[in-house]
């Protein structure tokens, strides 16, 4: 009836209107067209109601790693729908192929309660025929029993969801919105954490789409929650099953919020109406990772965090994660405007993405007061021998490094990647700290790196769509106040030395190679009793080692590890048996024994700079100029 009541007002309406409706050139017939068209659409927008999609979660028995999910699909009117599993997940640049864990599928119309055919189009994606079927129902099984930032768990100790490895989407439809109910297997009596919006109860959850299905993991079992309030706004710390020493948690959490402040502070205020850290430290079978989303993060390490090096580490990948919510999640690159879950999604900067992301998480860490300028110099002079000593540097640049990152899933042993690539993270965190210092400089203190994060960031919230790499680069240069091309063409686009010491004595600072006194070396990196690497050129790889070799003898003695220490006893030039196992046989392998120059980069203050320079190098630290 209602229906009927607002087809005859608009009827009425366009009667009345006619008169005045007229083409822009001339009355040629199309303003009744327009009226008809106009009708029409009216019409068609009041019969169709988009796609309705509601899932549910069942737990029925944990201990078997099956999650039982259900996709209902409301209002069809399409011939057939296409469904898919994602093969990777947003933030981590590797294909997973989730599909693999999918078992059991099946449709049926949920009207008639009458199976439906399904038609496998590839690992992933399924078809179902729905031609005058107005609702249809998938039933399937998702088998999870690994702990990471992208793979689903459970067991009867509780669960983890990452949406991508468990939900189906329509294609097509990924921005319809979304209902989740999640069903506790009978006698638990679990926690629920999750971003995703309540909908009614604790177990009930909307979205507003499929991407913020997905960008919400959830945690479910035992849950030892932290709470806090920041600029306003709650941000929980989840810790899964974890057993962590009072002091180390009480710390982790200390330095959590004086590093999500500082942010908030960078960027007034947060995005986000809460934000969750999900943790999960010691427990199996899992994997080292972490991955951002737009108000969560999961970071997991199936080690017990039990030393300070740990403790570190994850303090860093809290500060990390959380810069992610603006740099990834807000700013982004343009190929991500429109993702592909499918199949890879290439973008030649993800250096921006994760590498000036990195350079941020170590100075949220310095301004907010969790380490110390000499402790932040320490860490950068690490990255910077770490990048230096890897050969690959001469091979691969920055945005090779980005846009093929997609090989990097199990290759350790497969591929020479250690002598022939780089890490975005590593040479991006470096050109940051560069960029930074090369902009400062340039204003006299007056602007950094921060004033291109704001820009950046005020522009998207103007325009919500993804950024080019030539975008970045004007806006560095409209800031700097000078272009900058030159030195994204070098450290960027090219494989040429980086520019330290110019930019760091602009900024009353010094970096420069270091020499150490000379060791034996033959040039190869070890796995205890493994090689795992042979450098390009070494006496290794003339005398005919491999990698995968395992050494038994040196010079006919056992070898029972701490390669370095065994050729320090030895004579440069002499040439020594190597007895290694190679694929079940014995060689013997004469190689000579050879020096090597270790080097180390500096990163220390500059004493008795100019005070205009000591002014300059205050606001690279404090992203302050004072006069």
């Amino acid at each position: 009836m209602g229906q009927i009541l607002i087809k005859t007002f608009i009827i009425s309406y366009l009667i009345i209107a006619i008169p005045y409706l007229h083409a822009d050139d001339g009355d040629d017939g199309s303003s009744s067209g327009n009226m008809i068209t106009l009708l029409r659409n009216t019409n068609q927008d009041i019969e169709k109601p988009p796609l309705a999609l509601e899932y549910f979660v069942r737990i029925l028995k944990p201990n078997t790693h099956y999650f039982d999910v259900s996709l209902k699909i409301n209002n069809i009117t399409q011939d057939y729908l296409d469904f898919a599993l994602p093969s990777w997940s947003p933030g981590i640049y590797l294909l997973y192929d989730f599909a693999k864990n999918l078992k059991n599928m099946r449709a049926y119309d949920s009207v008639q309660l009458t199976n439906l055919p399904l038609k496998r189009l590839d690992k992933q994606t399924f078809r179902i025929k729905t031609a005058n079927i107005p609702s249809v129902a998938l039933n399937y099984r998702i088998y999870a029993n690994h702990i990471s930032s992208v793979h689903s768990y459970l067991a009867s100790d509780g669960a983890i969801i990452n949406g991508a490895s468990v939900f189906l989407y329509p294609k097509l439809h990924e921005d319809k919105s979304i209902s989740l109910t999640i069903v506790l297997p009978p006698g638990k009596k679990w926690e629920i954490a999750t971003g995703l919006p309540k909908n009614g109860t604790s177990f009930q959850f909307q979205a507003a789409d499929y991407h913020q299905l997905i960008d919400c993991p959830i945690m479910m079992g035992k849950l030892s929650i932290y709470r806090f309030i920041s600029y306003g706004k709650p941000i929980h710390i989840v810790f899964y099953n974890t057993q962590i020493s009072r002091s180390f948690k009480n710390r982790l959490i200390t330095n959590c919020k004086k590093t999500c402040y500082e942010a908030g502070k960078f960027f007034n205020g947060y995005p986000f109406k809460e934000y969750y850290f999900m943790l999960s430290f010691g427990n199996t079978p899992g994997h080292w990772d972490a991955l951002e989303h737009a108000n969560s993060c999961m970071i997991t390490d199936p080690n017990k965090l039990k030393t300070y090096w740990q403790l570190g580490d994850k303090s860093r990948l809290l500060a990390h994660e959380f810069f992610h919510v603006w740099n990834g999640k807000s700013m982004h690159p343009r190929e991500f405007d429109n993702i592909d879950f499918t199949r890879e999604n290439y973008t030649q900067c993800l250096w921006i993405v994760e590498g000036m992301t990195k350079y941020y998480d170590n100075v949220m860490r310095l301004r907010s007061g969790v380490y110390s300028r000499g402790t932040f110099r320490n860490t950068f002079k690490s990255f910077i021998t770490k990048y230096e000593l890897n050969p690959g540097r001469n091979i691969m640049t920055l945005e090779e490094s980005s846009f093929l990152t997609w090989f990097r899933y199990n290759s350790k042993f497969d591929t020479d990647e250690d002598n022939t690539s780089i890490n975005y993270y590593t040479k991006g965190c470096i050109i940051g700290l560069l960029l930074d210092m090369k902009i400062r400089s340039s204003t006299k203190g007056k602007k950094g790196l921060d004033d291109v994060m704001k820009t950046m960031y005020k522009n998207y919230l103007a325009n919500p769509k993804g950024y080019t790499e030539e975008e970045f680069y004007r806006i560095c240069s409209d800031i700097a106040g000078r272009p900058l091309y030159d030195f994204f063409e070098i450290c960027a686009s090219g494989t040429e030395p980086l520019p330290y010491t110019e930019i760091a004595a602009a900024c009353g600072f010094r970096i420069e190679q270091r020499k150490k006194p000379l060791i034996h070396d033959i040039g190869v990196e070890m796995y205890k009793k493994t090689i795992i690497n042979i450098l390009p050129g070494s006496n290794a790889e003339k005398a005919g080692l491999q990698k995968k070799d395992k050494i038994l003898y040196v010079n006919r003695k056992y070898f029972y590890g701490n390669l370095k220490k065994v050729l320090s006893r030895f004579k440069a030039g002499s040439v020594k048996i190597f007895t290694v196992i190679r694929k079940e046989k014995v060689y013997s392998i004469p190689v000579v024994i050879g020096l090597k120059q270790p080097v180390a980069y500096l990163f220390e203050e500059i004493k008795n700079v100019k005070k205009e320079t000591l002014k300059i190098r205050e606001a690279f630290y404090t992203g302050k100029y004072k006069n």
